[in-house]
């Protein structure tokens, strides 16, 4: 009897040793990554108008689903994909309409270009007409402006898809001082969308600012047309810091720009715009590499040898379910994606076989806006993911509306780093367990900064956690306590960010992010704090990629 109480206490004392001695012999050993393009050859989806759904998107009949190229599909993905897409057609007609003609289309991109300038200029001007008070310049941010406007005929569609965020015209009046410090923001991160200012940056620094062709004055106050979404911490700024006075106007910035271009095309003018050097950016030397676009690890040859598990992924898809027309072809599209993830299931069983997305599966596209988030959680059950984690853009509309749409998915929604209220907390947890290719498998995941990401009506609702604490609390405790074989963090932290936390954790074996729509050819590694050297990949945006993550 003594000796039996003596045996169970040494082996209570073995257990985890035991567990953690078991998982090394299961955990995986290697990894390969392979990026594939959703290029249309595997249904040849184009963009629908109103009177060409079936050449665009392809014909129904019963279960089977016959895809534009000929190509027929039964079973799977695809043709519940393409039946909810084609489904929709009808609330969707009225967003063909082509309201102007741009000759040669309007690209956005930093520091300035004629689509952002065109947008920021025609802010300050509307809300200068909605408020009646004189404006001095403008400011809005680059990551509004969701897409740009094509060559050609531009549609109603184009421009919902491009501001599609419910971001409200707003009259300051704040002190040189404060704007001066925007400035500096920018000069330190990224150039934003300006308007009746001038800007030199150098290395990271501002060199000059001006407004209306003079130097800023910090003790003199400037009226400044912005949006709502940056007065208090959206993207990381708070414009109305100092403001004596300010007004938030009833009209979207949205619905601003699109009576200006039907404006524009009623006064018989074709929709152009330019550059003026308004936002100078200049560097010398050499600088330290950033880490969004830290170089990836050297392509290896795959194994020849059979994986263990294959991991599908994606991120940042943000409701675009059409594909983009580019100048070598049609890039993404959901039943391009759907169609991708069936061959990977017709050549690797179920049980060997994980889909996951990183976040930011909807807001983005007329999709989101016209039918209000109703489509995606039916898109994702469609998919068969395995897993999600949220992205900011998930909370746009508020937490009672995701919570109402979570409710709707079937597969686990993970997010480890916030406190939700209950209404919305009851359908996501820190982490998942799942079985596949012979491997217990937790996974956890992460948000991204809400106080900067989220609007802060909503942003004040939320607790969020330090991301270096929670990661340490969660994989260890999968490892150690659950006997996890593998742990992915699901993140939707941000490249660089991603690469930053692993460095201060342990008992990650992967990372599969998104947040920043960062494209790469391969893993980036990172050494964790006991030296193991963790692969990290995230997969562009907008579904143009995905990701198979080969374990072996």
């Amino acid at each position: 009897m003594v000796k039996t109480e003596i045996d169970m206490k040494i082996l209570r004392a073995l257990l985890p040793l035991l567990l953690i001695a078991a998982a090394c012999n299961t955990a995986p050993k290697s990894y390969y990554w392979e990026r594939f393009d959703m290029d249309g050859h595997r249904t040849g989806v184009t963009v629908p108008a109103a009177d060409n759904v079936p050449e665009a998107l392809g014909t129904l009949d019963g279960k089977a689903y016959k895809a534009p190229n000929g190509r027929t599909f039964r079973g799977g993905s695809t043709p519940e994909v393409a039946s909810l897409l084609i489904g929709v057609q009808p609330e969707m007609a009225y967003l063909k309409e082509a309201i102007a003609f741009a000759p040669e289309g309007l690209a956005r991109y930093a520091p300035e270009s004629p689509l952002s300038n065109f947008i920021v200029d025609h802010l300050k001007a509307a809300t200068e007409r909605i408020t009646g008070k004189h404006v001095d310049l403008a400011i809005t941010n680059f990551g509004g402006i969701r897409c740009d406007l094509p060559k050609g005929n531009v549609l109603l569609d184009d421009v919902v898809s491009m501001l599609p965020f419910s971001n409200y015209a707003t009259w300051l009046l704040v002190p040189g001082s404060e704007l001066r410090k925007v400035f500096e923001q920018m000069a330190e991160t990224r150039p934003q969308c300006v308007s009746g200012a001038e800007l030199v940056i150098e290395n990271g620094r501002l060199v000059s600012a001006k407004i209306g062709g003079k130097p800023i004055d910090d003790r003199k106050y400037y009226s400044l047309a912005t949006i709502d979404f940056l007065m208090d911490g959206g993207d990381g700024y708070k414009l109305a810091r100092g403001a004596k006075d300010f007004i938030i106007t009833d009209k979207r910035i949205g619905d601003i720009i699109l009576e200006d271009i039907r404006a524009i095309t009623a006064a018989g003018e074709q929709l152009t715009y330019a550059t003026d050097g308004r936002v100078r950016v200049q560097k010398t030397g050499d600088k330290l590499q950033a880490k969004e676009n830290a170089p990836a690890a050297e392509a290896e040859p795959a194994p020849t040898r059979k994986p263990r598990l294959v991991i599908m992924h994606c991120n940042d898809t943000h409701s675009h379910f059409d594909p983009f027309p580019t100048e070598v072809g049609y890039r993404g599209g959901i039943v391009e994606r759907a169609a991708f993830a069936d061959s990977i299931r017709r050549v690797y069983p179920a049980s060997k076989v994980l889909f996951l997305h990183a976040g930011d599966f909807n807001q983005g596209s007329s999709y989101y806006s016209e039918l209000g988030g109703s489509l995606e959680p039916k898109m994702i059950n469609a998919l068969g993911y395995d897993c999600i984690t949220l992205g900011n853009h998930e909370l746009d509309n508020g937490i009672e509306d995701l919570a109402a749409r979570l409710s709707k998915i079937d597969c686990p929604i993970v997010c480890a780093n916030c406190e939700f209220p209950d209404t919305l907390q009851k359908y996501v947890e820190p982490y998942t367990i799942i079985r596949r290719g012979g491997m217990k498998i937790g996974i956890i995941g992460m948000e991204s900064d809400i106080a900067t990401m989220v609007a802060a009506p909503t942003a004040q609702r939320i607790q969020q956690y330090d991301n270096v604490e929670t990661i340490l609390k969660w994989a260890p405790y999968l490892k150690e306590e659950e006997g996890c074989d593998m742990v992915i963090l699901l993140s939707h932290l941000g490249y660089g960010e991603d690469q930053s936390v692993i460095a201060q954790v342990r008992g990650v074996d992967l990372v599969i992010g998104g947040h920043t729509h960062t494209f790469v050819k391969d893993f980036v590694y990172t050494l964790d704090l006991d030296g193991r050297s963790v692969p990290i990949i995230t997969d562009g945006c907008w579904g143009w990629e995905m990701g198979l993550v080969k374990v072996y």
